[in-house]
């Protein structure tokens, strides 16, 4: 079985990840996992051609972007802080409830993987490939720490926020 990570490269988890899944893996790889441009086109190939079975969508807390952002030392210049900067802002009242810098790094890279699957998600080629392809989606928190990995199985929630969609 074919499997995708999509990953920060500035992170430097890939080691990590064959370590952990073994196996064939193809890598996709933004800065922050913010694409700059649509790569739908990519993730069709991979899915209709590669064999791709599982997509795993791949952040950590100690992701350099995400470290910036909450510390407020990002590079208005970049798309992926932009979109940082715009995602923290709408989690701002749970960030407020978390002293630990970690912790909320780690929430930061929890809704960074909520966004990416929902864009691929909100893609109609996309997410009908993804359905008739069966292809799980997965969310993945990595921490180069080596502290635990966690799973989130974004195909459960994300077709939940789909149910108006026509199978």
């Amino acid at each position: 079985m074919e499997t995708l990570f999509i990953v920060c490269p500035d992170c430097f988890l890939e080691k990590k990840i064959r370590e952990q899944y073994g196996g064939k893996h193809f890598f996709l790889t933004a800065l922050g996992i913010v694409f700059e441009r649509d790569i739908s086109n990519e993730l069709l190939y991979l899915i209709r051609y590669e064999g791709i079975k599982k997509i795993y969508i791949v952040s950590s807390s100690c992701c350099s972007f995400i470290q910036k952002n909450i510390n407020h030392r990002m590079d208005s210049t970049l798309k992926v802080d932009s979109v940082l900067s715009e995602l923290k802002k709408g989690i701002q009242d749970q960030l407020l409830k978390i002293r630990e810098i970690n912790e909320k790094a780690s929430l930061v890279a929890l809704k960074n993987i909520y966004r990416l699957g929902y864009e691929i998600t909100e893609n109609d080629m996309l997410r009908n490939n993804l359905r008739r392809f069966n292809i799980e989606l997965i969310g993945l928190i990595l921490n180069k720490n080596n502290e635990p990995i966690q799973e989130i199985n974004l195909s459960a929630i994300l077709v939940r926020l789909k149910r108006n969609d026509n199978p």
